[in-house]
C-alpha cells in the first residue's frame, strides 16, 4: 500500500513539473513568419511629381494583379520625393526589401516603378554643323546611252565639350562628337535599248573618317548596282 501511494506520488510531482515546462517553451517559440506577413506585396515607386503612394500605374497594376489572384496582396509605395532624387527612393526600396526577408520571409515581393531621367542641355556647348556638298555631270554617249558621275561630301564640326576638345577641335573617331569627313564618288551607264525600257549599271565608293568614322567596322566601301527600269 506504502509502494502504491509512493508511485502515484511521484507520477503526480512528474505531471506538475511537465505543466510547469512546456508553457515556457511554447512562450519561446516563433513562427517563421508573421500572420500579419501578406502572401504577396507589390513594391512600387510612383512616377515624378505624382503624389505620394503608388502613383497612376501602380494603382493600375495592383489592380489588375488583384484581379488575377485571390491571394492576400500587400502594397508598399516607395518613399522619396519623386523628382530627381533617385538615390533616396532607391534606399528607401533596398531597406524595405531587407526588412520583409528577415521578417516574411514567405512572402512574395513584387517589384516595380519608374526609372527617372533627365536631359542634360549643357553636355554639349557648341552647336553640330553639317555641311553637304555635291555635284555631277551626264553626258550622252549616244541618244540612247548615257554616262554619270556624282561626288559627295560632307563635312562636320567639332562639337564636342570636356578636355578631349581642348581648343575647340578634336579630330578623332573615338567620339561621334568630333570632327569628320564623308567622301563618295559614284558612276553610272544607262542603256535605253526600247521606247518604255531601260538597263543601267553603276558603282559608289565611300569614306568616312575621323568623328563621322565613329561606330563603323569599315571605314570605306564600294557598293555596286544593276537594274531594269519601265517607264510608263
Amino acid at each position: 500500500m506504502i509502494r502504491r501511494h509512493l508511485i502515484a506520488g511521484v507520477i503526480a510531482v512528474l505531471v506538475a513539473g511537465a505543466l510547469l515546462v512546456i508553457p515556457a517553451l511554447t512562450a519561446t517559440m516563433s513562427p517563421s513568419a508573421s500572420a500579419a506577413c501578406p502572401a504577396v506585396e507589390v513594391v512600387f515607386a510612383r512616377g515624378r511629381m505624382e503624389s505620394a503612394g503608388v502613383g497612376i500605374l501602380g494603382n493600375a497594376f495592383i489592380n489588375a494583379l488583384r484581379s488575377k489572384t485571390d491571394k492576400n496582396l500587400g502594397v508598399y509605395a516607395v518613399r522619396y520625393p519623386a523628382d530627381n532624387e533617385i538615390d533616396v527612393g532607391a534606399n528607401d526600396m533596398s531597406a524595405h526589401i531587407q526588412s520583409m526577408m528577415n521578417n516574411c520571409p514567405d512572402t512574395r515581393l513584387v517589384l516595380g516603378g519608374y526609372s527617372l531621367g533627365a536631359v542634360n542641355n549643357t553636355n554639349f556647348t557648341t552647336n553640330k554643323v553639317l555641311q553637304v556638298f555635291w555635284g555631277g555631270m551626264k553626258y550622252a554617249v549616244r541618244p540612247d546611252v548615257d554616262l554619270s558621275v556624282a561626288y559627295y561630301h560632307e563635312e562636320q564640326n567639332s562639337f564636342r565639350s570636356g578636355a578631349v576638345n581642348v581648343g575647340g577641335v578634336c579630330t578623332t573617331s573615338a567620339f561621334a562628337a568630333c570632327s569628320g569627313q564623308l567622301d563618295a564618288v559614284s558612276f553610272v551607264a544607262d542603256y535605253r535599248f526600247a521606247k518604255r525600257f531601260d538597263a543601267y549599271a553603276g558603282i559608289m565608293w565611300s569614306q568616312v573618317s575621323n568623328g563621322l568614322a565613329n561606330g563603323f567596322l569599315q571605314r570605306s566601301s564600294i557598293d555596286p548596282t544593276v537594274g531594269l527600269r519601265f517607264q510608263f
